[in-house]
């Protein structure tokens, strides 16, 4: 999934960067200037050559971004080959509680990026085969350590317990260096294939779900990730 960045050019002027900006305290006569937050996040260069995958989700996560906030007579000159990312796209696109799987998302590098928030469910919705489309993966990172269960559920819209104990899919949990955590392959629950965790605050992690035993055919599956 790709988004197009929106590039905002602003005037050359005086970067104030804390509310309260304007005319000077020895000069009376000047009234202050209205400032105001720009809601918006200035991120490393070296990660919009993947606009909008997991390198600027995660730059932004982990707090590379820096916030400016500008008076509205002054505000900053920003560089719009570099880009700038609003909250409202952030609370629409990255803060998702849902979604249905969109290739590419094979792979690490092409996971579909999100950030869930504190005591937020997160399902996600597609198809695996065991012949040509065999794993759909996702880069999740955590606003609260809480303990999280990944599971899959035993059907589209039917998450109760017990969850999917077939087969067919499994689950497979990876740190943000790709190295395999736990698997449900062969280690079910007694509730079936789920995955229980405690995410650290400021990393993020690799959730893939795999085809095993789909007998060639396309298989409908609907993989929770819940605080």
């Amino acid at each position: 999934m790709r988004f197009r960045v929106v590039a905002l050019s602003f005037a050359l002027g005086l970067v104030i960067l804390f509310a309260g900006c304007g005319g000077s305290s020895d000069d009376a006569a000047q009234a202050p200037e209205q400032c105001f937050r720009t809601s918006v996040y200035y991120c490393p260069q070296s990660v919009w050559g993947d606009p909008f995958g997991i390198a600027l989700v995660f730059a932004w996560y982990s707090g590379q971004c820096t916030r400016e906030v500008g008076c509205s007579a002054d505000l900053p000159q920003t560089d719009a080959s570099q880009g700038i990312i609003r909250e409202e796209f952030i609370a629409a696109n990255w803060t998702i509680t849902n979604a249905q799987e969109s290739e590419p998302n094979n792979s690490f590098d092409d996971a579909l990026p999100l950030v869930l928030n504190q005591e937020t469910v997160f399902s996600i919705t597609g198809t695996l085969n065991d012949s040509n489309d065999t794993r759909d993966t996702v880069a999740a990172g955590f606003l609260s350590s809480n303990l999280h269960a990944i599971y899959i559920c035993r059907g589209v819209n039917d998450c109760l317990l017990p969850f999917y104990q077939g087969n067919a899919f499994h689950i497979e949990f990876y740190d943000q260096n790709q190295n395999l955590i736990e698997s449900s392959f062969m280690n079910q629950t007694n509730n079936g294939h789920e995955i229980t965790f405690t995410p650290q605050p400021g990393l993020y992690y690799f959730v893939a779900i795999v085809a095993d035993d789909t007998q060639g055919e396309d298989m409908a599956y609907e993989l929770v990730i819940t605080d």
